[in-house]
């Protein structure tokens, strides 16, 4: 059984990816950026402010 904080550890490692993909996307001139990035924000915002109580 996986516990919380390794949820959360994985779930941190999966946005750090996909910030990756958002950075290297917005470097080229993608569209997708745009699409991808406030579902991105909005799950990276949730995660620090559980990361900070």
């Amino acid at each position: 059984m996986i516990s919380n904080l390794d949820k959360y550890k994985k779930d941190l490692d999966q946005l750090i990816e996909e910030g990756d993909n958002l950075l290297n996307d917005m470097n080229r001139g993608g569209s997708s950026f745009k699409d991808n990035y406030q579902s991105w924000y909005s799950e990276s915002l949730a995660i620090i402010k559980f990361c900070l109580l």
